[in-house]
């Protein structure tokens, strides 16, 4: 999504009603109605709105409560974690080495000896790092998917229009690829790990509470799975969401997060975009400042990754920005767990994609620069994945 181009609203939505005069009123009656608007204001301020309404009360009878912005980022330690740690702040103008790209892929296909040879491949790469913070890769399946009606039905992903692919062929696959992510690192003897996340979009009418459940019960077994094999000292399974504020608005966006907060062991990346918000003005459509946050980081189980492809640096200043939003709004900063590229998948597909261009250097740097120039939001930025396209 490129964010230099989307449309900003104008200045008169962001401007309501008419100034006026108040009318005079007796000293009493002044005192009680402002009595009643601070108990009215103090209530909405506790008890969000999104908390009464009947949609939330109906959902609470057949799962879990999802996360609200008032219940959201508690405390940094209450996050679920792929490797039981936790983003640290780094002392504030200090100098860090970059880390080494990892190479993510659009995924076409369930075949298992494919999926193999490309977790080899990057088990290869992995094989000479000594990166304690490991690297992450997503693998993505595409949109959202069902198939079936009824309690017969399926949840999947499009794998980009290559039909309906059901979540257990979707984590068969995965699996392959850790496997040769394990083999080919030298497993029992690798001296860093890798995170695999499992990923899809908030595009299409296959966006809800159910997908987003199935989609964590998935990376929930997954995990099962690695710890079984003893894969789960090198290679951890998370979700993974790519987030485009023009493809689905926040109620949609937001169901399908607190489906899969409802039975998440392991977090989500949104490795989606942050269009039009600022510094370009407000966000995109219908979302808001506190809509992006809340899906890249407010809720539960949510940790961004942000595409940052942009030269300019809009991009990288636009989650700048959040960081600092969730700061000065939630009382800590956004922790950003490190940047997505786009060169390879440019290459492959034989578009310059001018304008979104990036290297994963160069997309790493902007980032780690933006955040780093200021002590409130000062951070380690642990990984790089540039995407690529699968055969």
């Amino acid at each position: 999504m490129d964010s230099t181009r989307a449309p900003v609203p104008s200045e008169q939505e962001r401007l309501g009603g008419h100034n006026r005069i108040a009318s005079q009123r007796p000293p009493k009656l002044a005192a009680l109605q402002a009595l009643v608007f601070c108990i009215v204001v103090t209530t909405l301020i506790v008890v969000p709105p999104a908390q009464l309404s009947p949609a939330n009360l109906l959902e609470g009878r057949i799962a879990s409560p999802p996360d609200t912005e008032a219940q959201a980022v508690p405390a940094l330690a209450t996050k679920p974690d792929v490797w039981g740690g936790s983003p640290g702040a780094r002392k504030w103008g200090s100098a860090v080495r970059r880390p080494g790209t990892a190479f993510s892929q659009y995924v076409k296909t369930t075949n298992r000896a494919k999926l193999n040879r490309l977790g080899c491949a990057e088990g290869r790469r992995l094989r000479s790092s000594t990166d304690p913070d490991g690297s992450i890769v997503v693998l993505d399946f595409g949109r959202p998917t069902k198939k079936g009606k009824g309690r017969a039905h399926r949840w999947g992903a499009s794998l980009f229009r290559r039909g309906f692919h059901p979540t257990s062929a979707i984590q068969q696959a995965a699996q392959s690829y850790a496997r040769g992510v394990w083999r080919c690192m030298e497993g029992d003897n690798a001296s860093t790990h890798l995170t695999v996340a499992l990923g899809t979009s908030n595009f299409g009418r296959g966006v809800s509470f159910s997908h987003g459940r199935a989609w964590a019960e998935m990376v929930n077994r997954a995990n099962e799975w690695a710890a079984g094999n003893s894969y789960i000292n090198s290679v951890r399974f998370a979700g993974a969401n790519d987030i485009e504020l023009s493809w689905a608005g926040p109620r949609r966006t937001k169901a399908w997060v607190h489906g899969y907060g409802s039975v998440a062991k392991w977090p989500y990346y949104d490795y989606g975009d942050a269009a039009a918000c600022p510094p370009r003005g407000n966000c995109l459509g219908a979302w808001t400042v506190e809509d992006v946050w809340y899906v890249a980081w407010g809720a539960h189980s949510a940790r961004p990754l942000p595409e940052i492809y942009t030269p300019n640096g809009i991009m990288a200043e636009q989650w700048y920005r959040l960081s600092l939003y969730s700061l000065r709004k939630h009382g800590v900063r956004m922790w950003i767990a490190g940047v997505m590229s786009q060169t390879t998948a440019c290459r492959q597909s034989r578009d310059p994609c001018h304008g979104m261009n990036n290297s994963p250097a160069r997309a790493w740097r902007l980032m780690h620069r933006a955040l780093n120039r200021d002590r409130r939001t000062a951070q380690t930025l642990h990984w790089a994945t540039d995407i690529a396209w699968t055969d």
